[in-house]
């Protein structure tokens, strides 16, 4: 048959991908499927760029904004973002795998290796959701995690858009939309906004940020108490270490942008962030109750001191972790044209750009021993995971001053931001880049990616924080010459596994949240052997077994309150208010 017969299959077999630890994971595409990503992407990204800045250009600052979510919109789809996607793609199809096997379960396990990690025990499955469901739907974990991705974006660009319009309406009914939109576009293509999608792919971070400009709404709003109630707590529910930096800049800019008086807004914000703390409760809790049983942060070849910034780095247009300098050149313009013409900031946009100031600030090298002293920072891992709190900020200064913002170096600025954008991700992505239209099956992902995703060679990334942590409990190796304790993996424990020596080692066996049961009756790990869990003496032969009672428990309940949570902040975005309720201004 022609080659042409059968497109669908020439595609599979020039696109497919071919393992290869020594490149990484999918990176031996044929040069066929490197020219045709190459010419795809940079063909939609050029013209995606010239729209933009034409628009710009012409002061059509709606139309630029929409070209520079529709960058990132594109980088979504094509791509699915550059450094994490493999192991989100990964968790997808493994989840969505054991489902269909009739296995549901917040560990993951590795149907080769059996071994097994508390992969959604400590991180939410809540974000997951979405792709998951297409996954089940029959599409493949490649596609619909990029789908989800790029539905998360579109939910938090359209938040912008809608955050925008209120406060242009807000400020005068029959203020131009310019200055505005200006200022969003800024602050959707800043390097860090731009880039969590765009190349970080830090889904459930992700997740929490789209619902920000939501959030902010509904703290504006007359009566949104039960709605508020159901965003936050989709945002506690996602990602708890990253939700309190999320909430600071909801406050923040709540207090900042409307008129009211500051203690009436705090006042109607109590009720519903208590009930989102309940609400979310089972996300959260187990991780706190559980955290001693893993590895977590400590375990990834990364430290909390080494992610701070220097000023150059600060300032550096192709780094993804920083907000680029295209956003302060625009708070600077915004400052001089305060000061020539006279112009009072007011109280509130005095305390964001203090507040900007600051969370910008406490991430410079200079200042590290001070912000090390700060309670609950270094849980976060990274530093520049405060960025979003410090781009959120200069949004809301931008939004405050909008109406006396120079347009030309604001339409300016919006063209640099597009075409940094495209450049960043250039630079940063390097051989990825040409990997568009690369794809590998669920099973792949599911199988193969774990070997290659190994801190001896990749990091590990995404399973070393998940690895237990066998800090209390005392070395139990066999001493040389007697009989080598016998092996079992998880999986196969799962089912109940007869046993005829007196000791059991695991690999990587957990801790804490599951039982172990010899015949029946509970058994305690006797300690550790390097990586493997040891339980012994046994005087018998008989049946050793694992029991996920616990989890399989807060399996059902995490089910049902996160359908419930979903569901609820989907009815609050979709609520319309009634026009006399409105409160920003």
């Amino acid at each position: 048959m022609h080659a042409l017969g059968d497109p669908f299959g020439t595609l599979q077999r020039v696109y497919a991908n071919v393992f290869g630890p020594r490149d990484g994971w999918l990176e031996h595409a044929s040069d066929a499927s490197r020219i045709a990503s190459l010419a795809i992407l940079l063909g939609v990204m050029g013209l995606l760029v010239l729209l933009a800045c034409e628009r710009s250009l012409r002061g059509r600052a709606v139309a630029a904004f929409a070209c520079i979510a529709g960058i990132v919109l594109a980088f979504c789809l094509l791509l699915g973002g550059l450094e994490d996607t493999q192991i989100h793609i990964h968790r997808v199809a493994s989840f969505a795998a054991q489902l269909r096997e009739g296995m549901p379960s917040l560990m993951l396990v590795d149907p080769v290796s059996g071994e097994a990690l508390p992969v959604f025990v400590f991180y939410s499955p809540l974000p997951y959701i979405l792709p998951i469901l297409l996954d089940l739907a029959g599409l493949p974990a490649v596609f619909a995690y990029r789908l989800a991705l790029a539905a998360y974006f579109c939910l938090f660009a359209l938040g912008i858009h809608r955050l925008t319009m209120d406060r242009v309406r807000a400020a005068d009914g029959q203020a131009p939309l310019e200055p505005a939109f200006l200022a969003a576009g800024l602050f959707l293509g800043c390097a860090y906004i731009a880039g969590i999608w765009a190349v970080r792919s830090a889904f459930a971070e992700i997740a929490v940020l789209c619902l920000v400009p939501w959030a902010v709404r509904l703290v504006l709003r007359e009566g949104a108490g039960w709605r508020l109630a159901f965003v936050l707590a989709a945002q506690m529910a996602s990602h708890p270490i990253v939700f309190p930096q999320a909430f600071l800049a909801t406050i923040l800019l709540g207090l900042c942008l409307s008129e009211r008086p500051p203690l009436a807004l705090i006042r109607r914000g109590i009720l519903p962030t208590l009930g989102a703390l309940a609400l979310s409760s089972p996300f959260w809790a187990p991780q706190a109750l559980w955290e001693r049983a893993i590895g977590g942060a400590a375990a990834t070849p990364f430290q909390f001191r080494d992610s701070f910034f220097s000023w150059r780095g600060m300032l550096s247009p192709v780094d993804h972790h920083n907000l680029g300098p295209w956003i302060f050149l625009a708070l600077l313009c915004l400052l001089v044209q305060a000061v020539r013409h006279r112009r009072a900031i007011g109280w509130r946009g005095v305390l964001l750009a203090i507040a900007f100031l600051v969370s910008v600030a406490m991430q410079l090298e200079i200042l590290r021993p001070l912000t090390m002293r700060l309670p609950f920072l270094e849980r976060g891992q990274f530093i520049w995971r405060m960025m979003s709190l410090a781009a959120l900020l200069g949004f809301g200064v931008l939004l405050l001053g909008a109406r006396d913002a120079p347009r030309w170096p604001f339409r300016l600025l919006c063209c640099a931001t597009a075409a940094n954008l495209v450049v960043m991700v250039a630079v940063l992505g390097g051989h990825k880049m040409a990997l568009v239209l690369a794809f590998a099956p669920d099973s792949a992902y599911r199988t193969e990616y774990p070997k290659y995703n190994t801190p001896a060679y990749h990091l590990g990334f995404g399973f070393s924080e998940f690895y237990p942590n066998y800090a209390s409990l005392p070395e139990a190796c066999r001493p040389e010459g007697e009989a080598a304790a016998q092996p079992v993996g998880y999986a196969a424990a799962r089912g109940g596994v007869a046993t005829g020596q007196p000791f059991l080692a695991m690999p990587r066996g957990p801790l804490r949240f599951v039982q172990y049961r010899f015949d029946g009756k509970p058994v305690l790990p006797a300690g550790h052997c390097g990586e493997a869990l040891v339980f012994g003496p046994f005087d018998q032969a008989g049946r050793f077994e694992i029991d996920e009672g616990w989890i399989t428990t807060l399996f059902w309940i995490r089910l049902l309150v996160g359908f419930g949570i979903t569901a609820g902040a989907a009815l609050a975005l979709g609520a319309r208010p009634r026009p006399s309720r409105q409160a920003l201004g």
